[in-house]
């Protein structure tokens, strides 16, 4: 899961185009997948840190929820899908 400090979603998606960006979230396996997570939901001490084990604890089990702030999956690299 990214979730960089002080970036939103709409700016870490910005950011991963790229290419060395992304090939550096590319080369790290994720057997589950990679989200993307608000920075709110980890890098403030809250109630939002609470929401944030929430999240992390649904993508583990493979539940739905309704996030309160933005999460977006990030979809595989053309290499990836290649391999």
């Amino acid at each position: 899961m990214l979730s960089p400090c002080s970036f939103s979603v709409d700016r870490t998606l910005k950011e991963l185009e790229n290419p060395e960006i992304r090939a550096g979230v590319s080369g790290v396996p994720a057997p589950l997948g990679r989200y993307l997570a608000d920075e709110a939901y980890f890098s403030r001490p809250g109630p939002r840190l609470a929401d944030g084990v929430d999240l992390v604890r649904h993508l583990l089990e493979g539940s739905r929820w309704d996030a309160p702030m933005p999460v977006r999956r990030i979809p595989p690299s053309a290499t990836e899908i290649a391999a």
